[in-house]
């Protein structure tokens, strides 16, 4: 079948000859022991194939009859177009999947040895030792139908190397961007918040895979069952299990109890309004840890309520779009300046409260620290413009009726994203009891990265979700 094959082609070229076309390409392969034909697919179980190899040549003045030329691998097309500036895969798992791969791409994302360091998989690759324009002239796929080696007229004595896996999972057609985008959605939280048990994601993989998947997708948690004996560093362990604790002005943890001179609002009784901790530092710390120490019945009062700012963004846009844009548009100066501190502070850091991609144009950060917020410096139109927009935001969280509100009890700590999900609390009056809280930080990449290493060792093939770090993946 595959002579019959080369016979249909061959007759094909005699009849574009007979248009003027006097060259139109060349055709190698090499016999396989195999008679299976080839297969392009991201199927680990493929079939060993022969080697193809489609060589570019030049076209006559006729070259604009013959746009491409493929080799069919049963339900396969591996394409490169006339001028070398690109290949076509059509996928046989997918019949509407075509992948376009540009040739600059694929040399700049060379995994041959001379390009990828082997053992660290890092790249070596001179930037300016790469064509500005590569052209393509050649791509062969291996026997175990995975491999492609590709070839460059620019540089003869550089046989590049990647694999239709790879090719296919960083594939960048408009349908496969939408398809991972899809995947990187965040959950909005529309029940009640879940509880782990804190023996079994300290212990269990399996649990401790549902549970940051969950915190992840939906953005608040909370582990119950902590042990009450000896439990100072508790909140430090599940941090270290989470991605490691992230030292901030406050030290490797803090204590939110009521104190004489506080350093911090949090440090009375008070309510707290909405907010996001240290948002005046350019990396916000992204998850926050509050474990529950000591909460005696006496204290009325100080539940923590809990609001998702990503759904109430979503809302401004809908109903508001020239609040969202403005609050986009112009930025906010965020501060901590306060020297009656062991440790003086005078932080300073400018941002707009919304961040979107610039392209998709999906939200990808919020801030909102009111508590925080400096003088505004920004030009003079914008001035009315910002305040409108954020007064209409804060009427939102306001009025939300998506707010979730607990109260927590010794034993048990509450997780959060805190680059997504807006923490309060409510007044308290002691009554001679005491409120005793022992909080840390997480860095939101630390957490990104356990997220996805966990979906890949345990073989999920799921992707971890936005978290808020202004990234679109």
């Amino acid at each position: 079948m595959l002579m019959q094959n080369f016979k249909s082609l061959s007759s094909l070229f005699e009849n574009l000859c007979a248009f003027g076309v006097r060259r139109i390409c060349r055709f190698h392969t090499r016999r396989s022991r195999s008679t299976n034909y080839p297969v392009i697919s991201s199927s680990s179980k493929r079939k060993y194939l022969p080697e193809l190899l489609y060589r570019k040549t030049q076209f006559n003045e006729q070259r604009s009859f013959l746009k491409t030329l493929s080799i069919s691998t049963q339900n396969d097309n591996l394409n490169i177009n006339e001028d070398g500036s690109e290949i076509v895969i059509r996928w046989n798992d997918d019949v509407e999947a075509i992948s376009r791969y540009h040739s600059i791409w694929l040399r700049y994302n060379c995994k041959c040895d001379s390009c990828i360091q082997a053992h660290s998989g890092q790249k070596l690759t001179d930037i300016l030792s790469i064509p500005e324009k590569p052209t393509l002239i050649s791509a062969t796929v291996q026997p175990d139908g995975n491999h492609v080696q590709l070839q460059w007229k620019e540089e003869p004595d550089h046989v590049g190397v990647v694999t239709l896996d790879w090719l296919k999972e960083h594939c960048y057609s408009q349908k496969a961007r939408n398809d991972r985008m899809k995947k990187c959605e965040y959950k909005f939280l529309t029940g009640d918040i879940e509880y782990f048990d804190f023996e079994q994601v300290m212990s269990c993989e399996k649990t401790f895979l549902r549970y940051i998947k969950y915190l992840n997708e939906y953005g608040v948690t909370v582990i119950d069952g902590i042990p009450t004996k000896n439990d100072e560093n508790k909140v430090i362990e599940i941090a270290k299990r989470l991605g490691g604790v992230l030292t901030t002005l406050y030290g490797d943890h803090f204590d939110v109890k009521n104190e004489d001179k506080p350093i911090n609002i949090a440090y009375t009784s008070v309510e707290l309004d909405f907010h996001m901790d240290l948002s005046y530092y350019e990396s916000v710390p992204g998850l926050q840890l509050l474990h529950c120490m000591r909460f005696d019945d006496a204290v009325v009062g100080g539940e923590n309520v809990l609001l998702d700012i990503f759904q109430v963004v979503e809302e401004l846009r809908q109903q508001f779009p020239d609040d969202f844009d403005t609050l986009c548009r112009v930025p906010a100066t965020f501060q901590k300046v306060h020297f009656e501190r062991e440790n003086p502070a005078a932080f300073q850091y400018q941002r707009p409260h919304i961040n979107v991609h610039p392209v998709t144009k999906h939200v990808t950060a919020v801030t909102w620290s009111p508590a925080f917020e400096g003088a505004l410096h920004v030009d003079e139109d914008e001035v009315v413009p910002y305040y409108s927009a954020y007064r209409r935001l804060a009427e939102l969280l306001k009025n939300s009726n998506l707010k979730k509100e607990l109260k927590l009890h010794p034993g048990q700590c509450l997780v959060f994203n805190n680059r997504r999900v807006l923490h309060s609390r409510r007044e308290f009056q002691l009554n001679g009891g005491k409120r005793h809280l022992r909080g840390c930080y997480v860095n939101i990449d630390e957490f990104k990265n356990i997220v996805q290493v966990e979906h890949l060792k345990q073989g999920t093939g799921e992707l971890v979700r936005r978290v808020g770090n202004q990234c679109l993946f």
